[in-house]
């Protein structure tokens, strides 16, 4: 009797390229925007759903269009998640293009508005992407520290793609981009007039929420310090947004 054949370890499937889910989003999207056309149940929430749609095509064209999208960090981790969300999406609109399908009314339309808001969600994450500028920036350019002899058009677009992650990046990213604008405000105490005024200094009193993490809040109250006490016009900013009282 021969043993028993022990067959070799398959070898991991290497997951998806950014590129390969763009592609796969794009073909879903071409779908989907025709296909709820037809859809006459549920008008009003369908119209909401394919109008985000068309703005999300639009977005991802403009993306695609970006000579260094794929080399920026914060793309990859939002991809996934359009995917699953238009993944969903077609499945709603499967269901009631079914006339045979039951589900009930409420529920159906408690799905369509949750669909439409992860959307209105992951629609700014890619506006703010674009309106950061950071997708048309090598990476190796974005990360660069500014130093006393950068120009100010340097020192603003690292500001503004410090903020981008502040805004849409995961807990590492945050931390890190808080790390870098607490240094920056503490090497150079004249980037902090720049610092409010192109940053989102709202963004940043947010992390001071007791539902913020306990590191985040700790790093955000130093950089906020660091700001309101490197002059008036950041003090000034800080005021407005409603965290400091008048001096």
């Amino acid at each position: 009797m021969h043993p028993a054949t022990v067959p070799p370890p398959q070898p991991a499937t290497a997951p998806p390229s950014s590129s390969e889910i763009l592609e796969e989003i794009t073909q879903l999207l071409s779908h989907l925007l025709p296909a709820t056309l037809s859809i006459t149940c549920f008008a009003s929430r369908w119209q909401v759903l394919r109008s985000k749609l068309a703005s999300l095509k639009s977005l991802l064209s403009e993306i695609s269009d970006s000579p260094h999208w794929s080399e920026n960090p914060l793309l990859p981790p939002l991809l996934p998640a359009l995917l699953s969300t238009l993944r969903r999406v077609e499945t709603l609109s499967q269901h009631c293009s079914d006339a045979s399908f039951s589900r009930g009314k409420l529920l159906m339309q408690s799905d369509l508005d949750m669909a439409a808001g992860w959307l209105s969600k992951q629609i700014n994450d890619l506006e703010l992407l674009l309106r950061s500028g950071v997708l048309h920036q090598s990476t190796a350019i974005v990360l660069s520290r500014p130093n006393p002899s950068s120009s100010k058009e340097e020192l603003t677009f690292f500001i503004k793609d410090l903020f981008t992650r502040l805004q849409i990046g995961g807990l590492e990213f945050k931390r890190k981009g808080l790390e870098s604008l607490i240094q920056l405000l503490s090497d150079d105490e004249k980037s902090a007039a720049l610092v409010a005024k192109e940053g989102n200094v709202s963004c940043l009193i947010s992390l001071l929420d007791l539902n913020a993490h306990d590191s985040l809040r700790e790093l955000a109250v130093h950089a906020v310090s660091l700001l309101v006490s490197s002059g008036d016009l950041p003090r000034k900013i800080v005021f407005e947004e409603g965290l400091l009282a008048p001096c």
